[in-house]
């Protein structure tokens, strides 16, 4: 069948501020130059500010560790441990209307990455900073790389039966023997077992006896290690990636304790990443994380303890960047946060209206816009779900000043509910802790100072000659259809995925429960022995075949009105359209009319989380008008892999939602890309509607 296109949503103007300088910064990294501006822009001389401050100008916002491949090979130990470690929880804004850190600070245990050994030159042996920390190392490679990290568990072992891993953890809801709604193994379990996913990269899913990749259904238990060895192909896309436990029970636990990092992909020959390195521009990496010892059922207030803590940057509360007048920067921005409430994360500044730095969004999801997109992408307002990347230069305005980057993570926060107007400065001057409206929390500041002009390193403003950018990953990529950033076009048939969860506020003892199925058959859960099958609306399966292309309408059918956080590995995918009929009440509605609008441009934005639009739903809970996403996807083999170490293109993955909660408690499908002629032992069983394919299972001894 050829499934109908979904209609354009309902106009609603873009909320975009008419800032001096927006089109400029978008128009120079796109076409080549800043016109009118000799390198860069420059101070009028009837306004000469004056230093702010006397200030040492060192960024108190630190970078994660940095380890960087070695000739070709990126090697690092990584161990796993409990650790007592510092978390700051507040703030203050003082009356002077300088920001400084008043911090309440508490020592948690927390399961946490230690960098242990790597071959990079940077560290010596026994390095003093071989320490615990979150977020964990930030690793750097470039395609073609070979990835080496052993990842040993050193968690302790289980002391009681809920501690293992095929065994509920105890809380009210888990221990109803008479009535459970979490049975296992879509429960929260086994947390103290683990292993790695490396979130956006498009590498093996497969294990074998020479090369073990992105597989997160191994289950590394505690006192065990693994050698996570794989070459990353020259068809990976460069750009922001991260990694985190992905052990399917443990995984909300591990990562709200702070278990993830940045996973960076850089090619510096083409691209986003060519200009940053030929102009010097500075870096940073803005990795947001809601940190604590439990996470809850996300529907119930006796345990949605994450709910109410406020994301730390970099670990760290309120850090300031300091920027020269008109200098321009990149910031890599990973949302790592696991709670429902991320669903309407939001970075702003809107302190000082009209003097804000220009901010451009350049990649999404670690994929580099096309250039007709980077010139449209001149949002302040950034929105990104659990899971999202999103990578801006941010150029500083002419004027010295202090900069509030906020972020609005309360449920429901539509694009009418942001236009209401927020508190200056000066007026918030005395308000304890980090809130500074009822919506808002304050995350980091950017502070602008003539007296940095000059300072190495800085970019101040934009040079008079940027290199174009490339369509995408680069003309060396031998085949246009099967690289990223160009329009796939949508096949014949469309596969139908639902998304839905049941009808209820939500409690301590009687908790949401999440499906994740077809349209034949919607309540699914997870089951890791069964293989998910896509079908159409007839429940007619469409295997995911290797050299092939699907469309997927992806829908979202909660009565909730949950914006659930599509995610899918091994493969981005490209949005063709997304309809959401909640309209501008939507929280995420200014990115589908992006999304929407980039598409009839022809050139579709890809990502591998899409937060899916919300349902409109009558009082009952009865689900009226029902949203969806369109998206397509094309399987690729790997490219430069002529060693055999990129390991097999196919094999089984997942895809999920994003709120991790949701994903535990059933919310996720094992996947398979196979090829034509591979044969496939078939079992009935749960699916897309056909028959199932019953996993086989190479090593027994480190799966669920």
């Amino acid at each position: 069948m050829t499934e109908h296109r979904v209609p354009d949503p309902p106009q609603l103007r873009r909320f975009v501020r008419d800032l001096a300088g927006v089109a400029a910064l978008s128009a120079a990294i796109v076409a080549g130059c800043t016109p009118g501006l000799e390198p860069g822009p420059v101070i009028p001389a009837t306004a000469t500010p004056t230093p702010i401050v006397n200030r040492l100008y060192q960024d108190s916002l630190r970078d994660p560790l940095v380890v960087r491949s070695v000739n070709g090979v990126l090697s690092a130990t990584l161990d796993v441990s409990i650790a007592d470690l510092t978390v700051t929880r507040d703030g203050a804004i003082e009356p002077d209307t300088v920001i400084r850190d008043t911090v309440t600070t508490d020592t948690i245990p927390l399961r946490a990455y230690t960098l242990a050994a790597t071959t990079d030159p940077a560290y010596a042996p026994n390095d003093p900073r071989f320490t615990p920390r979150f977020p964990g190392p930030t690793f750097r490679v470039r395609p073609g790389d070979l990835v080496q990290i052993w990842l040993r568990n050193k968690l302790p072992p289980p002391v009681n039966p809920s501690n293992d891993n095929d065994v509920c953890m105890s809380y009210p809801a888990a221990s109803d023997t008479a009535n459970p709604p979490d049975i296992f193994q879509d429960c929260l379990h086994g947390p103290n077992y683990t292993n790695i996913h490396y979130h956006g990269m498009h590498v093996t899913p497969d294990s074998t006896s020479t090369v073990i990749g992105d597989d997160v259904l191994l289950a590394i238990p505690p006192g065990d290690s693994i050698l996570y060895s794989f070459r990353i192909p020259m068809n990976q896309s460069p750009g922001t990636h991260w990694y985190h436990p992905h052990k399917h029970g443990s995984v909300a636990l591990q990562v709200a304790n702070g278990m993830s990092g940045a996973f960076i992909v850089v090619d510096t020959t083409t691209g986003v990443d060519r200009f940053a390195a030929q102009f010097n521009i500075r870096e940073h990496l803005i990795a947001f994380q809601q940190i604590d010892t439990a996470v809850g059922l996300l529907h119930g207030d006796q345990v949605n303890i994450l709910d109410k803590v406020p994301p730390l940057v970099n670990g760290q509360n309120y850090p300031t960047i300091y920027m020269a007048p008109g200098e321009v920067q990149r910031w890599r921005i990973v949302n790592e946060n696991v709670t429902s409430n991320t669903k309407t994360l939001e970075f702003r500044f809107e302190d000082r209206p009209g003097q804000e730095p220009v901010v451009v969004e350049v990649a999404r999801d670690g994929v580099q816009y096309a250039p007709i997109n980077i010139a449209q992408g001149n949002d302040s307002l950034l929105l990104v779900a659990a899971g999202n990347r999103l990578d801006v230069f941010v150029q500083a305005p002419l004027n010295n000043g202090e900069h509030l980057m906020r972020v609005r993570h309360i449920s429901g926060a539509s694009l009418q509910t942001r236009r209401q107007s927020v508190l200056p400065l000066a007026l918030a001057a005395g308000r304890r802790g980090n809130q500074i409206t009822s919506n808002d929390y304050r995350v980091f500041r950017v502070v602008v100072d003539s007296a940095l002009a000059g300072r190495a390193g800085s970019s101040r403003g934009l040079p008079g000659s940027v290199p174009n950018l490339s369509a995408f990953l680069g003309s060396r990529i031998p085949d246009a259809s099967a690289f990223l950033g160009v329009d796939l076009p949508a096949a014949s048939d469309t596969a139908v995925v639902v998304f839905t969860d049941s009808w209820h506020p939500g409690s301590y003892l009687q908790p949401t429960q999440f499906y994740l199925g077809s349209a034949t058959n919607p309540s699914q859960r997870f089951n890791d022995t069964v293989v998910f099958i896509p079908s159409d609306v007839h429940g007619t399966s469409m295997p995911m075949y290797l050299d092939s292309t699907q469309t997927w309408k992806v829908v979202n059918n909660s009565p909730n009105q949950i914006n659930h956080p599509f995610h899918i590995h091994i493969n981005p995918f490209q949005v063709d359209s997304v309809y959401a009929p909640y309209g501008a009440n939507d929280p995420y509605y200014a990115l589908y009319q992006e999304l929407n609008e980039a598409s009839r441009r022809g050139s579709p934005i890809w990502m591998d989380v899409l937060p899916l639009p919300q349902p409109t739903v009558d009082t009952s809970g009865a689900v009226i008008d029902t949203a969806y996403a369109f998206i397509t996807q094309r399987y690729d083999r790997f490219t430069g892999c002529s060693d055999g170490k990129c390991g097999p293109p196919t094999g089984d993955f997942v895809m999920h939602c994003h709120i991790l909660g949701h994903e535990e408690r059933g919310m996720m499908q094992v996947l398979r890309i196979q090829d034509h002629g591979q044969p496939t032992a078939r079992a009935p069983g749960q699916g897309g509607g056909g028959p199932a394919q019953q996993r086989q299972d190479p090593q027994p001894e480190h799966r669920h």
